[in-house]
């Protein structure tokens, strides 16, 4: 089976965890998953569950979300990309997706 190739857009969002001092996660597969909206809307619909009330970051850039990624705790290793309608989630290697975005930067 051939691996889902998957860049991001921007801007793309997360927010903080309630408490504003962790980034806001999910489990996926039993790893713990940074949660990321490609889109306000998508960001709107996952409020609306009412999960995820802590302050919203914005990335605007490739090197912001590479910065942001480099600073997740050592436990997050999953990046969980949610669309708009909350029904296709994408999940993606931390790691990985940071080497991507350092690749893009450099182009």
């Amino acid at each position: 089976m051939q691996p889902t190739k998957f860049e991001p857009k921007f801007p793309c969002f997360s927010v903080l965890a309630n408490d504003c001092t962790n980034p806001f996660t999910v489990t996926a597969d039993g790893k713990l998953a940074l949660a990321v909206f490609t889109s306000d809307e998508a960001l709107k619909n996952y409020r609306a569950t009412g999960q995820a009330m802590g302050p919203t970051i914005r990335f605007d850039l490739p090197e912001a979300l590479a910065l942001y990624l480099d600073s997740l705790p050592s436990n997050v290793t999953t990046i969980a990309f949610y669309s708009d309608d909350l029904t296709k989630v994408v999940y993606v290697s931390a790691g990985d997706l940071y080497q991507a975005v350092l690749q893009r930067i450099k182009k």
